[in-house]
Parts: structure tokens; sequence; C-alpha cells
């Protein structure tokens, strides 16, 4: 079960790779692959990603401040 699970991590991260490449400006991809490297440890990749999001999203995004608020806790 963990073999599968550890390849859909991986196949998840493959695919969130691939759209930054074609759209690095894409907000909510930056997003959902900064919580997938937090939930799987990677919490530099996270916030490096959360901080991309937080550049490419509207200001209008109600997500905006939860994300502000939710890095706090990497300082």
């Amino acid at each position: 079960v963990l073999s599968i699970l550890d390849n859909r991590i991986e196949q998840a991260s493959e695919l969130f790779i691939s759209a930054l490449r074609h759209r690095p400006q894409y907000p909510e991809v930056h997003l959902n692959y900064a919580v997938l490297l937090e939930q799987t440890g990677n919490h530099d990749g996270a916030v490096e990603h959360y901080l991309a999001y937080l550049k490419f999203a509207s200001p209008e995004d109600p997500m905006v401040g939860r994300i502000r608020d939710h890095l706090r806790q990497f300082q």
C-alpha cells in the first residue's frame, strides 16, 4: 500500500512540475504543489511555492490571507 501511495505522490509531483514548466505563473499549481511538498516533509520547497503562489495570485483571492498566515509557521 505504501509503495502505491509513494508512486502516486511521485506522479502528482511530476505533473505539477510539468504544469509549471508550461505555465510558471499559474498560482493554483504553485499552491497545490506547495501543499504536496509540505505534506511530504519538504518544507523549504513548500515555502518556495507558497511564495510563488502569493506572487502570482490575485490580491482578491481569498486564499492569499490564509497562505500568508500559514507561512508564519515556517519563520
